[in-house]
């Protein structure tokens, strides 16, 4: 545990360290914010566009010509469109938050296992009404997106699949496959439009109805970072990892039927590195003497090597006692680094003393 000591010691470092508050410039937030728009939010955004439309491709070849080689290369392609939703899963912003794009991408958490019953009430019935996309996008949200289609790729008697042509479970799928490829569609042509939402994060100001100044745009961008990391945390990482190993809940894991857990926590934290490294973040701080930014690309480092250290399926990994202290562990630097960006980022880079981006004030 080397690496935790050093992080421990680096935080209380930093931790001890005064505040050096600045004003932040102008034409730096403008900067930040026009280079996060164009090579991370839309590159992403671009990115799960092609990987919804590799999956519908594959789903729609499983269904006319099934076997083992089309079930695999459905499971692919979904694992696939996993990581890339994982990659602007957090920008709860713009577009993704009308028509309950959000919840009918991924709706999680699902607390009563709720998509669940659905989907296996569906499938018991065989309710036609799913293999219609017009009909699909009225039903709740809870079958419309991953979870569901996981549980149809993955779930018990998903190995039917391999077997059969037009069933009735492989249509289910392909319409949700359908599905999600055209809200990935709204998504991409909403923040490509040049007078849309790309244009409203670009230009802040007296005029602009989502941010009314720059110091209001550069927030949402740094809580996008902190709630992301808090939800990787509490929500993800907690649903499943308890105070002792008898109390874990590995089947109240995001996605473990299909082993995509880990890699969809992994894809949500590079996403905060992105915009840390990729979208200009680290330069908001014109005179780090505190090292806060090098301490901040550390600890997402440490994050991102205990992630892909944990290599087994969640059910097995909370049973082998070395990968379950890498989850605890885990838990712990999620929290160092939320704690570093949360105020001594915050404060070093200008922003409000005393606000509280993990508040949400």
């Amino acid at each position: 545990m080397k690496h935790f000591v050093f992080a421990v010691a680096m935080s209380l470092g930093a931790l001890n360290a005064p505040s050096a508050i600045a004003a932040p410039d102008a034409k730096m937030i403008s900067w930040v914010m026009e280079t996060t728009v164009d090579q991370v939010i839309i590159p992403a955004y671009e990115n799960f566009d092609q990987a919804v439309r590799q999956l519908k491709q594959q789903t729609t070849s499983l269904c006319q010509s099934p076997g083992n080689s089309s079930l695999t290369d459905a499971r692919n392609a979904f694992s696939k469109t996993v990581i890339a939703w994982g990659g602007i899963e957090f920008l709860r912003s713009g577009p993704v938050m009308k028509n309950n794009r959000l919840e009918r991408v991924l709706f999680y958490p699902d607390r009563k296992s709720t998509g669940l019953k659905q989907v296996q009430r569906v499938l018991a019935n065989e309710d036609a009404s799913v293999t219609s996309i017009e009909r699909l996008k009225k039903k709740s949200v809870a079958v419309q997106g991953l979870g569901a289609l996981e549980f149809l790729l993955f779930g018990t008697g998903s190995d039917v699949l391999s077997a059969t042509g037009e069933t009735f479970r492989c249509k289910f799928a392909d319409t949700i496959a359908t599905n999600l490829q055209d809200i990935s569609a709204e998504l991409l042509k909403a923040w490509k439009a040049e007078d849309g939402v790309k244009a409203q994060w670009k230009n802040p100001g007296s005029l602009n109805s989502v941010f009314r100044t720059d110091l209001e745009a550069v927030n949402e961008l740094l809580g996008t970072a902190v709630h992301g990391l808090e939800a990787v945390r509490d929500i993800r990482l907690g649903a499943f990892l308890r105070k002792t190993p008898s109390s874990d809940r590995p089947k109240s894991a995001l996605l473990w039927r299909s082993n995509n857990t880990i890699p969809a926590m992994t894809a949500n934290v590079e996403m905060v590195s992105r915009l840390f490294e990729t979208g200009g973040m680290d330069k908001m701080i014109s005179n780090d003497e505190f090292g806060v930014i090098n301490s901040i690309k550390f600890e997402l480092t440490q994050v991102l090597s205990v992630l892909i250290a944990i290599d087994k399926p969640i059910n097995l990994a909370l049973k082998d006692a070395d990968q379950r202290k890498k989850l605890e562990y885990l838990k712990l630097a999620l929290g160092f680094l939320l704690k570093r960006i949360d105020t001594e980022y915050a404060n070093a880079a200008g922003l409000a003393s005393g606000f509280s981006f993990s508040d949400g004030d």
